[in-house]
């Protein structure tokens, strides 16, 4: 017999004499390794998984972006909290606790029971979007220095209208502001260009959210007589975007004519206070007229108050006055207000959502108060395969519009 077939003959030798028990015994003991190895490698897959979520909640929390590194309109206070160098909130003492705490849970997870891990996460989760919201809230308030209780442009009570701001400037008596700063808003897909343009009032201009001011360009018409007033939608709170109280600002469109004959724009036909706006820079005088308007303010005396707010394009600048008097700045109004916004906005593209990034920090921190739908006319289809329009997006909603 060769050592091949010697060999063959050993499973066989071995099975008759051992006791089928002892066989048994061993089997058992086999299977009972094999499930205990992939318990194992399921529950360092799970303690993993845990501490990694938790830990990124952790830096996520730690790196709450800034605006100004996004939105090029905002202007930082000086006593912003927001790192200018980087765009990233400065940390602070709350922030460090709550990274600490954060990394101790994860070292704890690791030793936890797999049975255990999965509430564990749970509550985490539910500790980190409290924390979130309240961060994104903080963030929101310092992006505009609103840590401080703004209330020295207010009526007695806030929501008496019966002294609104009216024609204070006219165009035979209009007042010159001065621009601070011009910046475009748009991505470089967006159909045109719009700016946001900031000018300083010296305060003698006083408006309410809603309102309009005019501006008068230089140059006369064809039959020589003064260029009139166009108006433009305030785009900022009566506070002005650097809180002070001496500022305004106008979310502004340029309007070119493109000529298919030309295969370009016809510089004779561009709208002649549009492009005069958005080419003006900081320093520069500017003629206004106004305030004027009464139709668009927010009836504010009615705290549940819901408000459905439709626009396109720039037609977004009076909703981003009232959002910010609302929700972000410190306003009596601000404190009194419990009831829910919901925005419609339309835009030709993703490049032409005006003010997107302040909106979705907002729709984050405020998710039970504000709703935001957008459509893009050339991104989008409606239930009819056509355009998304503004229209065909609200009538998907019709039911809970109607409500």
């Amino acid at each position: 017999m060769n050592w091949i077939q010697t060999l063959g003959r050993i499973p066989q030798r071995i099975e008759q004499t051992t006791p089928k028990a002892s066989l048994q015994v061993a089997s058992s003991s086999a299977d009972t390794f094999r499930n205990r190895n992939q318990r194992s490698v399921t529950k360092i897959l799970t303690r993993c998984i845990g501490s990694t979520l938790l830990l990124a909640m952790a830096l996520n929390q730690a790196s709450l972006p800034c605006l100004a590194s996004t939105d090029p309109y905002l202007n930082l206070p000086t006593n912003s909290p927001i790192d200018p160098t980087n765009g990233f909130l400065t940390r602070d003492a709350e922030t460090d606790r709550y990274i600490y705490w954060t990394i101790q849970l994860c070292l704890r997870v690791s030793r936890l029971r797999l049975t255990t891990v999965a509430p564990v996460l749970l509550i985490g989760y539910g500790l980190w979007r409290l924390a979130r919201v309240k961060q994104v809230a903080k963030f929101l308030r310092a992006l505009t220095g609103t840590e401080k209780r703004l209330d020295f442009l207010e009526a007695t009570p806030f929501w008496d209208q019966s002294d609104v701001p009216v024609d204070t400037h006219t165009a035979d008596e209009p007042f010159h502001g001065t621009v601070i700063s011009s910046k475009r808003i748009v991505g470089p897909n967006a159909t045109g260009e719009t700016k946001h343009v900031t000018i300083d009032t010296k305060g003698k201009a006083p408006f309410w959210e809603g309102q309009c001011y005019g501006v008068v360009p230089p140059g006369t018409r064809e039959d020589g007589t003064p260029h009139a007033a166009k108006l433009y939608s305030i785009a900022s709170t009566r506070y002005g975007d650097d809180m002070t109280g001496k500022t305004a600002s106008l979310c502004v469109r340029r309007a070119n004519y493109y000529c298919p004959e030309l295969q370009a724009d016809d510089p004779t036909k561009k709208g002649i206070c549009s492009n005069y706006i958005c080419d003006t820079k900081p320093g520069d005088e500017i003629k206004m007229t106004g305030p004027v308007g009464k139709m668009l303010l927010a009836e504010e005396g009615d705290s549940e108050a819901e408000y459905i707010m439709v626009g396109t394009g720039t037609g977004v600048a009076p909703y981003r006055g009232f959002l910010r008097r609302l929700f972000i700045e410190r306003t009596p109004a601000n404190e009194f207000y419990v009831g829910k916004v919901w925005l419609f906005l339309g835009m030709a593209n993703s490049d032409a959502q005006l003010y997107h990034d302040e909106f979705q920090l907002l729709r984050e921190a405020r998710p039970h108060q504000f709703r935001l739908e957008y459509a893009l006319s050339r991104e989008e289809t409606n239930k009819a395969g056509e355009k998304m329009y503004i229209q065909d997006k609200m009538e998907e909603h019709a039911d809970e519009i109607m409500e």
